[in-house]
C-alpha cells in the first residue's frame, strides 16, 4: 500500500500483495509543504502560511518493480485544501470632508474568500461598490458634518479538520476627519513681570497622538528663541499652551510657527503666531475731578505702558456737556443750557470715563479735555 498523509487524512494510493512500491513520484507539491517517500511510502507535510490558502489538485504516481524487474505504476489524484481565516489587508484608510475620494479599496484575504460588507451606512456622497473578488471599492465626496469612524467586517466560514464550523471575522475602519485647522487666534500679548498664558488648540484631527510644535522663532527679523522666562508645552490631544512670567529685556515682537503632527508625521497644517511682550498699562493720573457747571476745565487722562496704551472712553457714562475726541484724544463741548455741577469719576468699571485695553498704536500720554458754558 502507498499513502500519503497530510493532516489527519490519510490518501491510499494503491494496494496490491505483488511488491511492495518501491519508488514513489509526486507532481506539484505546494511551496509550503515537503514530500518525502520512506519505504516506498509517501508523506506531505508543513506548515501552510498565510496568503496561500486555496485548492490544490495534485497527482502521486507509485512505481515498483516485479520479480522480472519491470516496472509497474499506478496514479492517484486527490485535493488538497488549505483554509485561512478572514483577514483585510488593505492598509489604513483616511478621507478628509469635502476631499474628492477617486477609489479606495479594501481587500481580504482567506479561504473560502471573505465576504467585505459595512457595518453602518456610509454617508451621503460616498458610494460603496462591492467587486465580488473579495474587494469594495469606496468613491465620492464625504460631506461637511460626516466626520467620524465607519467600521467594515471581513468574513467567512468552513468546516475544519476536526468536522467544526469555523465562522470568521476581522474588522476593519475606515476614519472620516474634518479639514484641520488651528481653532485659536494667532496674536497675543505678554507682559513683563507678569504671569501670562495663551490656550493653542486645533480641530479636525484625531484627538489621539496629535501633538503641537514650534517649528521656528525669529525677533525683529532674525532667528531667535523664546523670551525668557516664556515656556511652551504640548500634549498628544491636539492642544498646547504658551506661558510664564517674561524678563525684563524681552519687551519687542516675537514671531512663532507652529505645526501639528500626528503620531510623529507633519499633518499638513501650521500657523504663523505673534507674541508682542512689553509692559503691563497703567493709568498715571488721577481717579477723580471735579467740574462745575459753566466753567471750562480741562482733565488730562494719562497710562504708561510699552508699547504705548491707547485711552478709551465710554461716552455713554460722560455727562451732558462733556465729550471725548477719539480721534484727536482732545475734548470739545458746547453747552446751549447751564447745567448742574457735575463730577467725573474715573475708578469704578462701566461708570467711569476711561479704561485701558490692547497694545495699540498711541506714542504720548493723551489728555482728556471738557468745557462747561454757562
Amino acid at each position: 500500500m502507498v499513502w500519503i498523509q497530510f493532516g489527519s487524512a490519510l490518501f491510499v494510493l494503491q494496494r496490491g500483495s505483488d511488491s511492495q512500491p518501491t519508488t514513489q513520484e509526486l507532481g506539484f507539491v505546494p511551496t509550503f509543504l515537503s514530500s518525502s517517500v520512506p519505504d516506498g511510502n509517501g508523506k506531505l507535510y508543513g506548515t501552510p502560511q498565510a496568503g496561500t490558502s486555496g485548492r490544490y489538485d495534485m497527482l502521486a504516481t507509485a512505481i515498483y518493480y516485479d520479480s522480472a524487474n519491470d516496472p509497474h505504476s499506478v496514479r492517484q489524484t486527490f485535493l488538497l485544501t488549505v483554509y485561512e481565516r478572514a483577514k483585510f489587508t488593505s492598509p489604513q484608510a483616511t478621507i478628509n470632508v469635502g476631499a474628492l475620494v477617486p477609489n479606495i479599496t479594501l481587500a481580504a484575504r482567506g479561504y473560502p474568500r471573505p465576504t467585505i460588507r459595512a457595518n453602518t451606512p456610509l454617508p451621503s456622497g460616498l458610494t460603496l461598490t462591492i467587486n465580488g473578488n473579495g474587494t469594495v471599492a469606496i468613491s465620492g465626496v464625504a460631506p461637511s458634518g460626516s466626520a467620524g469612524d465607519y467600521s467594515f467586517t471581513a468574513c467567512n466560514e468552513f468546516i475544519d479538520e476536526f468536522g467544526v464550523l469555523q465562522r470568521c471575522t476581522d474588522a476593519f475602519t475606515l476614519h472620516i476627519y474634518q479639514p484641520p485647522a488651528f481653532s485659536s487666534g494667532n496674536e497675543i500679548a505678554f507682559s513683563i513681570g507678569g504671569n501670562n498664558s495663551f490656550f493653542i488648540g486645533t480641530s479636525g484631527l484625531p484627538e489621539s497622538g496629535t501633538e503641537i510644535q514650534i517649528t521656528h522663532v525669529t525677533r525683529d527679523g532674525s532667528d531667535a528663541d523664546l523670551p525668557d522666562g516664556v515656556g511652551f508645552s504640548s500634549g498628544d490631544d491636539g492642544t498646547a499652551g504658551l506661558g510664564g512670567v517674561p524678563t525684563a529685556g524681552q519687551i519687542g515682537e516675537w514671531h512663532l510657527t507652529l505645526r501639528a503632527y500626528v503620531n510623529g508625521v507633519f499633518a499638513g497644517i501650521s500657523q504663523d503666531l505673534k507674541l508682542t511682550v512689553g509692559v503691563a498699562p497703567e493709568f498715571t493720573s488721577g481717579t477723580s475731578d471735579t467740574f462745575t457747571a459753566g466753567t471750562y476745565k480741562e482733565f488730562a487722562v494719562t497710562a504708561t505702558g510699552d508699547p504705548a496704551p491707547a485711552i478709551t472712553v465710554d461716552s455713554a457714562a460722560l455727562p451732558a456737556g462733556v465729550s471725548f475726541d477719539i480721534l484727536t484724544y482732545r475734548a470739545s463741548v458746547e453747552v446751549w443750557r447751564r447745567p448742574a455741577a457735575v463730577t467725573v469719576s474715573q475708578t469704578p468699571a462701566g461708570q467711569a470715563s476711561r479704561r485701558a485695553s490692547g497694545w495699540p498704536r498711541a506714542t504720548a500720554p493723551l489728555p482728556l479735555v471738557s468745557r462747561c458754558l454757562v
